[in-house]
């Protein structure tokens, strides 16, 4: 067989389509596995540093993501700019929102334990998640999707309760004592 046929080529091509699918799904696997440990050491030093007043601790978030950004735009050399104002508008209330969202992080790692709160958090972006899901893209989640959000539900059903229940053992001891 001739390696300049069009079959060959043809199939060389598919070939070449799936290592790249590949090496993507590699690539999103550590980018999502980094990004997890990443989260993981916020939620460390944010409730390490709850004495610190939250703007103090959103002002360090900023320059930092300031940094990294530039840097990891030139290595990636992955600029561009909106195209248009829809664009921008999109990218302003992006930005509305993600601080919004990590003021109201940091209270509530700086008011409760680390636990509580990452649990809660996951189990609401699983929940947020299947609802734009429906809504805004409307496709239906499949079943290990919906499998894996009732584990995640239950989990999240289980701390609950435990910390009711030692919540409550506690104010029950307290008050035998008095």
């Amino acid at each position: 067989m001739n390696h300049s046929s069009p079959s060959s080529l043809i199939l060389q091509r598919n070939l070449d389509e799936q290592q790249d699918q590949r090496l993507y799904h590699f690539y999103g696997v550590i980018t999502a596995l980094s990004s997890l440990i990443f989260s993981s050491l916020v939620f460390i030093f944010i409730r390490k540093a709850r004495d610190a007043h939250h703007a103090v601790i959103m002002f360090n978030f900023g320059w930092v993501a300031i940094l990294e950004t530039t840097i990891i735009t030139f290595v990636l050399d992955g600029f561009s700019m909106p195209r248009n104002r829809f664009e921008w508008y999109l990218i302003v209330v992006l930005s509305v929102f993600a601080f919004c969202g990590q003021i109201l992080l940091t209270r509530s790692l700086q008011l409760e334990q680390a636990g509580p709160v990452s649990v809660v958090r996951a189990t609401t972006d699983i929940a947020l998640a299947f609802l734009w899901q429906l809504i805004i893209f409307k496709e239906m989640p499949d079943i290990w999707s919906i499998c894996g959000a009732l584990i995640v539900s239950s989990c999240i059903v289980l701390t609950a309760m435990r910390k009711w229940t030692i919540a409550f053992a506690n104010d029950i001891r307290n008050e035998a004592i008095l």
